[in-house]
């Protein structure tokens, strides 16, 4: 008897709960839309949450986020709620209409069926997410709106609040917008920050922008710094190669580039292309140079490429090999006693 109570008691607050949170449509998006469309009064917009169930953020929102009081109270006042499944039912039809990209996306609606405004990934808390559906409620917010501005007068001011937009949306016009805007835009705008940052995800290795940012890297080092260029052309080679499936035209071309821009062997992508490139040519005793020349055994290169070609090499590229790890040992061991010396030294002073 008390354990049918306290099941009845738990299943009593488990509704009283669901309750509280934002109570979602069990119809169709049609069926939501059509129930947008009756209101007496017009005031409630449609709110879609579209997700799958292998999404991590998808399940956060919804067992952390939506049965909340505080989220119930808001979207159950101002919206028709929906939830979509991307891969089930009626998904794939409403995320190729509405181009949804990644889950969670979020999407305010109007009763006309067209898109206000939507943002993108999970949050963890529930004020942050109304925050955020409340700046989606506002149409000069939407994309829509950014687009109209932009096709007005197609300038960096315009451009920049659109092409954010359609970066955090992950939207298929958003190369489009880059080139447009980079070709068209002052070095001060190409190489602006928060453009060149977006510009990063939507060059690849050898285009015409890669090409013009390349002949103007003196510009680009001056006006972003020489870490943001070194960076964009450092994840550009990789990519290339890993794109090419460590083709060994790619590794040349990506190795040369690096080397033109002024990198030493030392540096971290440099030296993985550069011992990719002497595995794939079976140079071993190119490989072990390369070791070293380049790494003393102090550094943080550890020399496994060294330990997975140790069966193939011969007696004395075995030897080598030895030697350096040798090395490296007795480097660590002096480094070791270097501080433990200093150590002492610290809590006994008196012994000095």
């Amino acid at each position: 008897m008390k354990k049918w109570f306290l099941l009845l008691f738990l299943t009593g607050i488990c509704w009283s709960s669901s309750g509280q949170g934002v109570q979602f449509e069990k119809g169709s998006f049609a069926e939501a839309l059509e129930k947008v469309r009756k209101q007496a009064d017009g005031r409630k917009l449609l709110f879609v949450d579209v997700f799958t169930s292998s999404c991590g953020p998808c399940v956060q929102v919804n067992t952390k986020i939506f049965p909340t009081k505080e989220a119930g109270d808001f979207f159950n006042e101002h919206f028709v709620n929906l939830k979509i499944n991307l891969l089930e039912g009626e998904g794939p039809e409403f995320g190729k209409k509405y181009k949804v990209k990644a889950v969670p996306t979020f999407l305010v609606i109007d009763a006309d069926g067209n898109e206000i405004n939507r943002f993108v990934g999970g949050v963890k808390d529930a004020g942050t997410f109304i925050l955020l559906t409340k700046k989606a409620m506002v149409p000069e917010n939407s994309l829509r709106e950014l687009k109209a501005a932009y096709e007005r007068n197609k300038c960096f001011e315009t451009g920049l609040p659109y092409l954010q937009m359609l970066f955090r949306h992950v939207q298929p016009e958003e190369k489009d917008v880059i080139t447009e805007m980079f070709w068209a835009g002052s070095d001060e705008e190409r190489y602006n920050p928060e453009f060149f940052r977006m510009l990063s995800r939507n060059t690849t290795f050898g285009d015409a922008i890669f090409q013009e940012i390349l002949l103007n890297k003196a510009t680009a080092n001056r006006l972003l710094g020489d870490d943001k260029v070194e960076n964009y052309f450092t994840s550009r080679a990789y990519m290339h190669v890993v794109e090419k499936q460590y083709d060994s035209t790619a590794l040349a071309e990506s190795i040369a580039l690096l080397g033109a821009i002024g990198l030493s062997p030392r540096h971290d992508t440099y030296s993985l292309l550069r011992i990719i490139q002497l595995k794939q040519q079976g140079d071993i005793d190119g490989v072990i140079d390369y070791f070293e020349k380049w790494f003393s055994p102090q550094m943080k290169t550890y020399g496994f490429e060294l330990s997975d070609l140790y069966g193939q090499a011969s007696d004395e590229q075995k030897a080598r090999i030895r030697r350096y790890f040798e090395k490296a040992i007795e480097t660590s061991r002096n480094t070791t006693q270097m501080y433990e010396n200093l150590l002492q030294r610290s809590i006994n002073p008196e012994n000095e």
